[in-house]
């Protein structure tokens, strides 16, 4: 049986995926590429997050060496937590740590956890030997997840944080390039929510699963957001 969110939950969850691109300035910690709320005056629609039809597919490697699809979304119950993260980052191991350490909890919220290594091509031994004692999966980032996930290489390249560096000087904490960056997707591997910039807590972390079915559909994210209207 589903848990649904509150209704908090609902109406930033359909927000965040129902413009692309159009921001102009970060908001708090939460920024993602293609997900965000749409110029002023641009109506709430379905969004990209929710449609069934979107291609999704890619074929990579994972730390271990094995030959991975975009099919190892499948089967989580309410969601995947995913970490984009770099091997040369000091904040990577920590992030995948945390990960490790909430991973029981992770399954009994329904949630897959899936790191991605930005940059585990050209570094496939470091990448390795960071995930060698980790149990879950870690994958190596390609031109093929490039292509499904749009823009989250501006992250690690600088590329976002430059055009956006005087923005980013009010924030703090202060993400960096390079940063791990964690969001969550639905079992297609389609982003459901924003980009978190800078660490979340252990009880942050927890506090999603519990709160947020990633599997939810568009229809039935509208229909608990009417519901709590009419109380």
């Amino acid at each position: 049986m589903k848990r649904f969110p509150t209704f908090a939950a609902v109406f930033l969850t359909v927000l965040s995926l129902a413009g692309c691109g159009n921001l102009s300035a970060p908001q708090n910690e939460d920024i993602c590429p293609g997900k965000q709320v749409g110029a002023e005056g641009v109506p709430v629609m379905k969004a990209e997050g929710f449609d069934e039809t979107e291609d999704m597919s890619f074929t990579t490697a994972d730390t271990k060496g094995n030959s991975v699809t975009n099919e190892i979304f499948n089967g989580s119950e309410r969601g995947v937590w995913l970490l984009f993260w770099e091997t040369d980052n000091e904040n990577s191991r920590e992030a995948l740590a945390q990960l490790e350490r909430l991973l029981p909890d992770a399954k009994e919220n329904g949630y897959k956890m899936i790191g991605v290594v930005m940059d585990g091509e050209k570094h496939p031994e470091t990448a390795a030997k960071m995930t060698a004692d980790l149990h879950f999966d870690n994958l190596i980032w390609n031109d093929e997840m490039a292509q499904r996930y749009e823009g989250i290489m501006d992250f690690f390249d600088g590329t976002h944080y430059e055009k956006n560096k005087e923005d980013y000087a009010q924030m703090n904490p202060k993400p960096h390039p390079g940063d791990p960056i964690s969001t969550r997707t639905n079992s297609r591997g389609q982003l459901q929510t924003s980009c978190t910039l800078v660490s979340l807590t252990d009880e942050q972390i927890l506090s999603r699963m519990q709160e947020i079915d990633s599997n939810m559909t568009y229809d039935e994210l509208m229909e608990e957001a009417n519901e709590f209207l009419k109380k």
